[in-house]
């Protein structure tokens, strides 16, 4: 079952420096976000809102103990330079485990990077 009342949180990515975060509604909608990893769960659950500040969007479903969904970072273009970036669609796919972590593959469809992590809940509200 996916829980409502807090964040998914990844370990420290790449260099230590970043987690990512997943936020879950009851109406299909999932929120992400990687921020730095001194900040806690309850600093991001402050703005990690489906109307407030979020990185990414989407739909998720659950089924037969798994979940998937995906989350699009909209494209955007670097006000100091012009720089565009392109919309970054990434799909995620796993088992919802005992403890309530979630152990998910990814999949950038724009890079095809592709990897697994696993998200701990931490309850907020």
């Amino acid at each position: 079952m996916i829980r409502f009342d807090g964040l998914y949180v990844s370990e420290p990515l790449g260099d230590g420096s970043y987690r990512s975060f997943f936020r879950f509604y009851p109406n299909g909608e999932v929120v992400s976000s990687s921020v730095l990893a001194t900040g806690t769960p309850e600093q991001v659950w402050a703005w990690l809102g489906s109307e407030g500040r979020t990185d990414s969007k989407g739909r998720f479903e659950v089924a037969d103990g798994e979940v998937s969904f995906y989350t699009i970072f909209p494209g955007s273009i670097d006000y100091r330079d012009g720089t565009e970036f392109p919309e970054i669609r990434v799909e995620y796919k796993g088992p919802i485990l005992e403890d309530g972590s979630l152990r998910m593959q990814f999949h950038s469809l724009l890079t095809d990077n592709r990897g697994e992590e696993t998200y701990r809940f931490a309850a907020i509200a």
